[in-house]
């Protein structure tokens, strides 16, 4: 895993897996997404490192309720930053086109 043997690319650029903590960036503000962050923040391996809302405040609001380091106000935004994967946490409805934005920007993702 990891390895440029066969082909195979390092999902995570060149950093070593033995040091990894994965870098979540989470898309909506919501009760699940502050569920899902608090619950990650236990984990040793896990980090949330940015948020976004469709309104700055909001995402600003949930970063500084968690500890999260950046608020975007726009999910794009997020996709530039550095995160290993996203969480989409946004409305039911927006869930397709904000996963396929994701992976349009080669961003693992959970929905």
């Amino acid at each position: 895993f990891g390895s440029s043997e066969a082909g195979i690319r390092a999902p995570f650029g060149a950093r070593e897996l033995s040091a990894l903590v994965m870098r979540w960036g989470v898309i909506g503000t919501g009760k699940i997404a502050h569920d899902f962050v608090t619950a990650l923040f236990a984990s040793k391996t896990e980090t949330v490192v940015a948020v976004a809302s469709r309104a700055l405040d909001r995402a600003q609001q949930f970063a500084s309720a968690h500890n999260v380091e950046a608020a975007y106000g726009s999910y794009s935004q997020l996709l530039d930053a550095e995160v290993d994967i996203v969480y989409v946490a946004n409305g039911t409805v927006d869930h397709v086109s904000t996963t396929l934005a994701c992976l349009a920007r080669r961003k693992p993702v959970l929905v």
